[in-house]
Formats: C-alpha cells, structure tokens, sequence
C-alpha cells in the first residue's frame, strides 16, 4: 500500500514533467520549422495581390459632378493618335528585383503628403527609393483636381460611395493602377500609412537620432497640427518625428524641401535600424509595424524583406526625387516633371524589366503635361542637377535645405 501511495503521489507531478518535455519538444520543432520556413521562403515574384480596377466613366450617371476620375482616362491634352501605353503588362519582371508603393496620409483629407516607391535589389543587395512629390502635376479628363496627392482621397470617397467592403483596399489598388500605368513602374506591394500610424510606426522601432538644423515651428489649428522642435542633435520619438517629416512652410521650395528632410530623417532611421535591430527581433517589431498600416505585403513577406535588408549597406541605398520644377497651370502651383530625366531614373533606380522605358511608354495619356509647361515638361535628359543620393553620405552630411527667412 505504501508503495502504491508513492506511485499515486509521484504520478502528478511526474506527467507535468512529461508534458513539459513535450512541449518544448513542440516548440523547439516549431521554432526550428519556422526558422528554416523563413531561411528558404522567397516571395514570389510574380504574387500581385491588389487588384486593378476598371477605369470609372467620370460622365456616369452616379457621379454627375464628374468629380470622381477613372483610373487612365486621358486629359484633354492627349495626343489623339497615341496608343494606349502597355509597357507594364507587356513584359516580364526579374526575379529577384521588387517594387512597393508607400504612402502618407494628411490628417484631414486623406491627401497623399508622402508617396515614394522603394525598389529592392535582393541579389545585388541594393535599395532605391523615389519620392513623387505630392504637388506633381497630374490631371484626368472632368476633373478639378491638378495634382496627384488628391487621387488617394477621390479613389477612396468614390470606394465608399459604391459601398466596397474594403474602400481603403480599392483605393490603393486604384492608385497602383494609375501610377503602374502612367509612369510604367511595377508594383508588387503597396502600404499606406495614417498620420497617427506612422507615430506609432517610429514608437514601435525605438524612434530616431537626428540633428535639427534649425528651430521648427507651425500651427495649423485645422489639421490641429502643431509643430514646435528645437535645434539640435535629438532622439525624436513617434510625435516629434512625424512633426520633423511633416515640416515645410520654414523651406524656401516648400515641398521639394520636406522630401529633402525627409530623405535625411531616412538615412538616419535606416542606419540605426541595421545598427540596433537583430534578426531574431525583426519579426517581433514586423509584427508592430503592421499593426499600423494599411498593406497587401503580407507577414511572410515582410519578415523576409525586412530580414534581407538589415545586410544592405548604406551606400547602397540611394535616395531621389522625380525631376521637374514648380509652375503655375490655370493660377494653381504645381511641380511639373521633366519628362526625359524622370524616364532616365525610372530605368537607373526602378525598372524591373530587361527593356527599357521610353519616352513614348512615360505617361501615355498625357495626364502630367498642360499646353502652358510643355517646355518644361519636354526640357531635353540632363535639365535635372543632380538630386540623388545614397544613405551613407546623407547620414554622415546630412541634406542642406534651403530655409526662407
């Protein structure tokens, strides 16, 4: 009897250990499972999980305002005999090359402040990134708008309007859709980011270390944007960051001088990340990151990036703006491209195809040219001064921009 006892008090004790044996069992294979998932996982190049939109008649019979644009309808100042441009669908993209869409939203209007695409070279180990700045000019036929910030907000109040289960959805791929048409980019992921969720986004990385050229301050009570930031080298956390990007009435060229700042707050984000961030917490801070966008990149995907671009050398990350010039078309301010030179750095930075855009393929509606800045838009390749940049330099020489007094 008293050995049975002993079994019977033994037993307990002894099938906790047995299933904690098991379970650590579990979880070291799983572990080990998901470590060599993520070690051979390669995203799939030819994956594009927005879906295009047909384009939207802007005389429709639901939109009598024609205020809601489709996504390729031609301007008025459209060549009549100019084919329809197919460089995107009509080729094979490389293996190994990626393209991603990213956007920044206002706080009011949902009007795109930021909007770049990132190509990621994963066999050479390089980064491109090109800003499209918010003012560019860009008009579709029976529509008021004339720059291409407004097209996010107009996708998305017409998404809405048509009760889509997913209007942020709809408005990104439409977006997609208009700018893989227009400038004959590829684009395989895209992510759009809120005012709050980029706040968030740099809590969640740990914030960054930048020095503050000068003193920052500006009030616009209806957007309640308030920035106030010191001079001087500083940690600036999610709020104060997102103050810093935000930052462009103190710039003599308002907004080519926010994507010059923002261009240096990048280089020094991407060279804290690679100097703090281990591999084995990338998932976790991916994980973070997602919580606060809106992207069609899934975690799989993401991980693997994000993992893969941790061995990318500075200098191997170049930064620019699409070329081109402010002017005034009809009384409003505008940035007009240079036609030729944003060709040329689309082929340089974000090609992923064996041929090579032309000017012919470059904007086929031509919804980015009025009559009165043809010259500007059709300044001969060169017109553009520099403007490129790699990471490494801007980190250690950080961009000067040009301040009004």
């Amino acid at each position: 009897m008293h050995t049975h006892s002993l079994k019977k008090k033994h037993r307990g004790p002894f099938l906790i250990i047995v299933a904690m044996v098991v379970f650590i069992g579990c979880a070291a294979a799983a572990m080990l499972g998901l470590s060599a998932f993520f070690k051979y996982y390669v995203p799939d190049v030819g994956a594009n999980t927005y879906e295009p939109f047909e384009p939207v008649d802007p005389s429709n019979d639901d939109d009598p305002d024609g205020s809601l644009p489709g996504i390729v309808a031609p301007s008025d100042n459209a060549d009549p005999g100019q084919q329809k441009g197919t460089f995107v669908s009509d080729h094979e993209q490389s293996a190994g090359r990626y393209n991603f869409l990213i956007v920044g939203l206002d706080k009011v209007s949902n009007s795109t402040d930021i909007m770049m695409v990132v190509s990621y070279d994963i066999k050479n180990g390089k980064i491109n990134v090109i800003q499209i700045p918010r003012d560019t000019y860009f008009h579709t036929d029976g529509v008021s708008v004339t720059k291409i910030n407004s097209y996010y907000s107009i996708f998305l109040r017409r998404a809405k309007n048509d009760g889509v289960d997913d209007p942020e959805g709809r408005a990104l791929s439409n977006l997609a859709a208009l700018i893989e048409h227009n400038f004959g980019i590829r684009l395989n992921y895209c992510a759009v980011v809120g005012v709050q969720g980029f706040v968030e986004i740099i809590d969640a990385v740990g914030g960054v270390w930048l020095d503050v050229p000068s003193d920052m301050r500006y009030d616009d009570p209806y957007q309640d944007l308030h920035i106030n930031i010191k001079k001087g080298y500083q940690h600036l956390d999610g709020e104060h960051a997102m103050q810093f990007v935000r930052y462009r009435k103190g710039y003599i060229e308002q907004d080519l001088g926010r994507q010059d700042a923002l261009k240096n707050f990048m280089a020094a984000l991407m060279s804290q990340l690679k100097s703090n961030l281990t591999v084995s917490a990338v998932s976790d801070i991916v994980k973070a990151v997602m919580e606060h966008m809106y992207t069609n990149i899934g975690f799989a995907d993401f991980v693997y990036f994000a993992k893969q671009a941790l061995s990318v050398d500075l200098n191997n990350i170049m930064m620019a703006t699409l070329p081109g010039e402010s002017a005034a078309v009809n009384r409003a301010s505008v940035y007009v491209l240079y036609r030729d030179d944003c060709v040329d750095l689309i082929n340089r930075y974000l090609n992923v195809f064996d041929e090579d855009l032309t000017a012919d393929d470059f904007d086929p509606d031509s919804v980015m040219v009025a009559d009165s800045v043809r010259g500007i838009y059709e300044s001969p390749l060169g017109t553009a001064d520099g403007g490129e940049y790699n990471a490494g330099d801007v980190n250690e020489n950080p961009i000067k921009i040009p301040r009004s007094k």
